[in-house]
């Protein structure tokens, strides 16, 4: 991200519903972020990416011009921007097509505005951010779509990495956990990048999610800094909420 701390996070808003948008656009000035422009369709979004070069960029499914073609086209036309799909809490399709394509943020249009407020400044720091209500449907989904599904011929030490490593945990806290050192937690997760075909750690946690790794977890321990905590409503830890570091 460019500018400095101080600066106030800009994005744009993209919703067919023009009360829905305004509102969503309210609620943010009064927060202290600086809304860049509001857009009706695709073709609107990607000019005002061009001119103003957001922190972020907010759009619903539902917006004209929207498909994975095109949302994977913003991501690559805004790579310091972060894409945040406003998408009703039924829509779990959609998520995990969109992580493909490098959508950062999944959120409910039913969060709370201070829910909303503080996911978004999650995800201005590096955070992908699924609201709890969205995961929700996605483990009703996978429950369906998936009733067989497989670790991708992961070890059960892989997948107890994994869940760590989709928690957002780093290197040593995953060894802490496992007791193993780590050197080891590096190995397997060459394993774990190499058995699913990813890139980095973000992409392995949005696999977690799809293969529905993360959504029975244990909360994390207490004791973490808020600032590395994961978002969710009323203060509660939730996983897959920090910024995944790539394996050194």
């Amino acid at each position: 991200m460019t500018g400095t701390s101080n600066d106030p996070i800009s994005l744009i808003v993209a919703h067919p519903n023009v009360l829905l948008r305004e509102g969503i656009a309210a609620v943010l000035r009064d927060n202290g972020f600086q809304v860049l422009g509001q857009a009706e369709t695709m073709q609107d979004v990607r000019q005002l990416v061009a001119t103003h070069d957001p922190n972020l960029v907010l759009f619903d499914w539902g917006v004209p011009g929207v498909d994975l073609n095109t949302v994977g086209q913003l991501v690559n036309e805004a790579p310091r921007a972060g894409v945040v799909l406003l998408t009703q809490p039924r829509t779990p399709g959609i998520l995990l097509a969109t992580m493909q394509v490098g959508v950062r943020g999944w959120l409910s249009v039913n969060l709370e505005p201070a829910d909303f407020v503080e996911a978004l400044r999650l995800l201005n720091k590096g955070n992908i951010v699924v609201a709890p209500e969205v995961t929700d449907g996605l483990k009703a989904f996978w429950a369906v779509a998936q009733p067989s599904r497989h670790n991708n011929g992961l070890s059960d030490r892989e997948v107890e990495v994994l869940v760590l490593v989709a928690r957002g945990s780093t290197n040593r806290e995953i060894g802490t956990s496992l007791v193993i050192s780590p050197h080891t937690v590096k190995v397997h997760l060459r394993h774990i990048l190499e058995k699913l075909r990813v890139r980095n750690r973000q992409e392995a946690a949005a696999h977690a999610v799809q293969l529905g790794l993360t959504v029975d977890a244990e909360p994390e321990e207490p004791g973490n800094r808020e600032s590395e905590r994961g978002f969710s409503p009323k203060g509660k830890a939730s996983p897959n909420r920090r910024p995944a570091d790539r394996p050194k």
